[in-house]
């Protein structure tokens, strides 16, 4: 199938720009859950220091450099009144500084002197297009993005599984193992995602249906054993005291 087909093809399931969108925010917020509540509340602002990168050369698009959501070294800024800027390494918060003291030096409350009340605007007329001219990035809750990513897989799965003309049962059952294998795929880190790559409807199309032919032949293969089984017991060949066993999963499809 050429790019454009699955392009089209998947445009039937999601929006393939908001799916790698959201997919980008996933990765930058899972690394790091210790800032989930700045996230939560739209001040945590990340900058990126990797860049997308291919056999160590970096990946453009239209020209320009793709910064790589996987890198593990970053730089935030928790946009405050009074800005409080720190750096993580892989979900580390670095300088020695340990969760606790962090938040116990950082809170959402009024009372806190990290608020700035004598100029109340300077927020959204200096901190913010300061950040943005410094190529920092608004993160999103890490749910929102969890929870967008698997409407989109979980629309994946249910189109493709149409493609192999099941009845309506087995072709839901399909649908449901294959979403659960992606999204271990997706945790586990195996499913990775580098911006600029390719784009991620192509890599979770073709995951999903290798995925699916997977557990097509292995039903099929588990339905043949269990008639070869059948035949040999109707022939009155079963496996003797101290041959080898016979375990045969009942088939799904």
């Amino acid at each position: 199938m050429s790019r454009c087909c699955k392009e089209n093809a998947v445009g039937q399931y999601c929006d393939s720009k908001a799916l790698e969108r959201n997919w980008f925010h996933w990765i930058l917020g899972d690394a790091t859950p210790s800032l989930e509540k700045y996230r939560q509340c739209g001040l945590l602002w990340t900058k990126i220091l990797g860049l997308a990168c291919v056999n160590g050369k970096p990946i453009l698009k239209s020209g320009r450099v793709l910064h790589d959501p996987s890198y593990p070294e970053r730089w935030h800024c928790i946009a405050f009144g009074n800005p409080v800027y720190i750096e993580s390494y892989a979900g580390q918060i670095l300088n020695g500084v340990k969760p606790e003291e962090f938040e116990q030096n950082l809170s959402l409350t009024d009372e806190s002197d990290i608020h700035s009340f004598d100029q109340p605007f300077k927020q959204s007329l200096e901190i913010v297009p300061s950040l943005l001219e410094q190529k920092y990035i608004k993160e999103q809750p890490t749910c929102q993005s969890w929870h967008a990513i698997l409407t989109d897989i979980n629309k994946i799965c249910n189109g493709i599984s149409m493609k192999f003309h099941l009845n309506e049962q087995d072709q839901h059952d399909l649908a449901q193992e294959a979403f659960v294998q992606v999204l271990k795929k997706l945790k586990s880190g195996k499913l990775v995602y580098i911006p600029g790559r390719a784009p991620v409807f192509n890599l979770l199309t073709t995951t999903t249906y290798n995925i699916m032919f997977s557990i097509l032949n292995r039903s099929k293969n588990q339905k043949e054993s269990l008639r070869r089984l059948l035949d040999d017991a109707s022939a009155g060949v079963l496996p003797q005291n101290g041959g080898r066993s016979v375990r045969v999963a009942m088939p799904k499809f």
